[in-house]
């Protein structure tokens, strides 16, 4: 990903936040900084139509899809 001045550790955090990897209050956390942080929020807007465009989230177990289907928060 592209570094537009976003903080180490970033790309990781919206990539679990669109896995739905983190907790309810770090999702909370991560939607309040987005609304803050418009280089945080550039670079999520073009992660999210970059999965739309090419077949949304990855297989297995790294997009929390098992066999029982999306893990719930």
């Amino acid at each position: 990903m592209i570094d537009r001045g976003i903080e180490p550790g970033d790309s990781e955090l919206i990539a679990a936040f669109l896995d739905g990897r983190l907790s309810n209050s770090e999702r909370r956390e991560f939607l309040e900084r987005l609304d803050r942080d418009e280089a945080l929020y550039e670079v999520f807007a073009e992660t999210v139509r970059y999965r739309q465009n090419h077949g949304g989230r990855r297989s297995g177990r790294a997009s929390g899809i098992g066999r029982r289907g999306p893990r719930r928060p």
